[in-house]
């Protein structure tokens, strides 16, 4: 009879491997302590352009609204162009690590998004998704700062 010859240290490496593809292939959930650089962009930010080629065009379909909240929720509003209301499209919370945006939507998916730019009224995004021909990827997109509403006055 021949001896098994199945080691301890296979038995782990297996044990360790199956770990790293379960861990790797959840998908991540919002949490609340990721926070701290929430204030830095909150306000409402509308979708103004998308970098084609080089060249700023002005985005007039497929438009996003995203209005995050120094707690870092986020409210995401969209219309396909720029006659439509706006229609809510979701909602979530979102981690910022400059440059690195991650929306944590309450439908369970995620979206990282590299902030190629990061001005008090202008945000300039980039999809990352390097994995893709640049043919296939989303162009870079432009994001203005909506001024606030002002209320009535007496």
């Amino acid at each position: 009879m021949k001896k098994s010859t199945f080691l301890p240290s296979t038995l782990f490496t297996l044990i360790l491997s199956i770990c790293s593809v379960i861990l790797g292939c959840s998908s991540s959930t919002y949490n609340p302590q990721q926070t701290q650089n929430a204030e830095k962009i909150s306000g409402a930010w509308v979708l103004k352009a998308r970098i084609v080629d080089g060249v700023e065009t002005p985005a007039t379909q497929r438009i996003m609204k995203l209005m995050f909240n120094p707690n870092g929720s986020f409210i995401a509003f969209y219309r396909g162009e720029e006659s439509q209301k706006w229609v809510r499209a979701g909602n979530g919370g979102f981690s910022f690590d400059p440059p690195t945006l991650t929306l944590y939507w309450d439908s369970g998916q995620n979206l990282t998004l590299l902030m190629l730019k990061n001005e008090s009224d202008r945000l300039l995004l980039h999809h990352g998704r390097n994995l893709a021909p640049l043919s296939s990827q989303e162009p870079d997109e432009v994001f203005v700062k909506e001024a606030p509403e002002k209320g009535p006055t007496k």
